[in-house]
């Protein structure tokens, strides 16, 4: 019986210890992310477009 309890308590201050570390992901990173999405997005438009980009030589 303390073999089973002091396991639970391995395997929930093992859980503990791995959920506490992650990082939280804010809203200014998912932000982020959704403009630099569409500034790609607009960049391919201006590529395939001709009116804009690196490859208009």
């Amino acid at each position: 019986m303390k073999k089973y309890i002091a396991t639970i308590a391995f395997l929930a201050a093992i859980t503990a210890s791995v959920t506490s570390c992650r990082e939280a992901k804010t809203d200014d990173d998912a932000d982020d992310e959704i403009e630099n999405t569409i500034q790609e997005g607009v960049n391919e438009v201006e590529e395939n477009t001709g009116t804009g980009g690196t490859d208009d030589n």
